[in-house]
């Protein structure tokens, strides 16, 4: 490649990379403005296998745990959290799954430098 494609590739891999940034981000605003009523249902399952309740998850809760029971077991510390603090670890959470998705993508003979490589999978 010459210099004017490898700074285009740059440009595209940053391009790229923010704009997944921009809806991580905008998606973990709109969870605490707007509630995260999704994460009610794990939070309230959760709560309920730390009280001793775990048969309740599919009747108790805010709207319909769809999920194998396990799901809520294995979660469930983050039922001893207050409900914004086990939202904010459950956002970057997901964040983190989301950035280790790039690392099957490591650099390679066409694409050397690994920040490209990376900016280039996040349009993926």
């Amino acid at each position: 490649m010459n210099s004017t494609s490898d700074v285009k590739s740059a440009m595209l891999a940053l391009l790229g990379l923010g704009l997944t940034g921009m809806v991580v981000g905008l998606g973990t605003g709109w969870a605490f403005q707007r509630g995260g009523l999704d994460f009610d249902v794990f939070h309230a399952a959760w709560k309920l296998v730390l009280s001793g309740q775990p048969s309740e998850i599919y009747r108790s809760s805010p709207d319909r745990f769809l999920y194998a029971p396990g799901f809520a077991w294995l979660l469930s510390p983050l039922g001893l959290l207050p409900r914004g603090a086990a939202l904010a670890i459950w956002c970057l959470s997901k964040a983190a799954v989301l950035a280790s998705s790039f690392a099957p993508f490591p650099a390679s003979d066409v694409v050397k430098d690994p920040v490209i490589a990376a900016g280039l999978s996040a349009w993926a």
